[in-house]
C-alpha cells in the first residue's frame, strides 16, 4: 500500500488541503493501539498519518464506505458504514486510555459561509451535534474535535484545549478550531509534518536527515552511545512554559524543534511578546 493513502477525489471539508491535515497531525499524541476516525468522509487525516496498530473509519454515507473499500488497504484498516453517535453508545467500552478519537462532524449550519445550504447527503441537526458533545466527555480516550468555534461547542467542551488556524475552502480563507481533551503535545504519533508551513517542513527534514546521516557515519558503539544518552537525557528535559494567564496550558511549548508556544487567545499571545521585550 502506497503511504500516504492515495487521494478519494475532491470533498467538502476533508481535511486533505495544504496545512490543514499537517496541523491536526502536529496535535496529535503517540497512539497507544487504535486509531478512529467518526464521520470519515475522504479523511485527510487517516490518509496521511503514520498508521495506528489499529485503524478504524466509519461514516454513514453508503458512497463513500465504497471509495474506501475500493483501496488496497491492509488487513489493519476496518471501513464501515454506520452512525457514529450510535455506535459509539452501543460501544463505549471499545475505547481504551492511549486510543485516540477524531470526530469531524458536519459543521453547524449557523457557523458556515453558505448559510443553511446542505453540503453533504447526510447532514448533521443542532440535535446531533449536542448528543456528540456530551457523549465524547465520557470516553476515556484521547480525543479530538473539528469545528468553525461556536458557542455550543464553547460551552460543552469548556476545559478542552483548543488551537485555531486559517484553512482555504472553496468558498475563501476560513477559520478552523480543533478542540481536544489532552494537554498539548509535546510527543507525537507522527513527526512526518512538523513545522508551521511547506518550507519550514523542509527545513526541518534536511536537519533530521542531515543528523541521521552522521550517526550513521559513526562507530556503533560510539553511534548507540549517542542514541543512549539522547534518550537518558534530552527526553528528561523539562518543557519550558510562559505563564500568561490563569490557564496552565496557556503559553506551553509543543514543538521542542520550533520553541513554538501555544496560547489561549491573542490577547495573551500579545501579553507574552510584550513581557519578552
Amino acid at each position: 500500500m502506497l503511504n500516504p493513502i492515495p487521494s478519494l477525489g475532491t470533498y467538502n471539508g476533508g481535511k486533505s488541503g495544504d496545512g490543514v491535515y499537517q496541523t491536526i497531525i502536529n496535535h496529535i499524541p503517540p497512539i497507544g493501539e487504535k486509531l478512529i476516525i467518526g464521520c470519515l468522509g475522504h479523511c485527510g487525516i487517516l490518509r496521511n498519518i503514520k498508521p495506528a496498530k489499529e485503524n478504524y473509519g466509519f461514516d454513514v454515507d453508503p458512497a463513500v464506505i465504497l471509495k474506501w473499500i475500493g483501496l488496497d488497504l491492509p488487513y489493519n484498516y476496518i471501513i464501515d458504514q454506520c452512525d457514529i453517535l450510535k455506535w459509539i453508545k452501543e460501544n463505549p467500552y471499545f475505547f481504551s486510555p492511549g486510543d485516540f478519537l477524531y470526530l469531524d462532524p458536519p459543521y453547524l449550519f449557523d457557523t458556515r459561509k453558505g448559510g443553511n445550504k446542505p453540503l453533504y447527503k447526510f447532514e448533521w441537526n443542532r440535535e446531533q451535534h449536542i448528543t456528540m458533545l456530551k457523549l465524547v466527555t465520557e470516553l476515556r480516550c484521547n480525543i479530538a474535535i473539528s469545528c468553525y468555534d461556536n458557542p455550543l461547542y464553547q460551552k460543552h467542551l469548556k476545559g478542552w484545549n483548543k488551537i485555531t488556524f486559517v484553512a482555504q475552502t472553496r468558498r475563501g480563507p476560513a477559520t478552523e478550531t480543533l478542540y481536544f481533551n489532552y494537554p498539548f503535545p509535546t510527543q507525537l504519533h507522527d513527526y512526518s509534518y512538523i513545522g508551521k508551513d511547506y518550507r519550514e517542513r523542509e527545513n526541518i527534514s534536511k536537519k533530521i536527515k542531515r543528523h541521521v546521516s552522521k550517526l550513521q557515519a559513526l562507530p556503533v558503539l560510539e553511534r548507540n552511545a549517542i542514541i543512549h544518552a539522547l534518550n537518558d537525557q534530552v527526553s528528561e528535559l523539562p518543557v519550558r512554559t510562559r505563564k500568561v494567564c490563569g490557564n496552565p496550558d496557556c503559553g506551553k511549548i509543543f514543538n521542542p524543534n520550533t520553541a513554538r508556544a501555544v496560547y489561549c487567545s491573542d490577547r495573551c499571545r500579545v501579553a507574552s511578546h510584550r513581557k519578552q521585550r
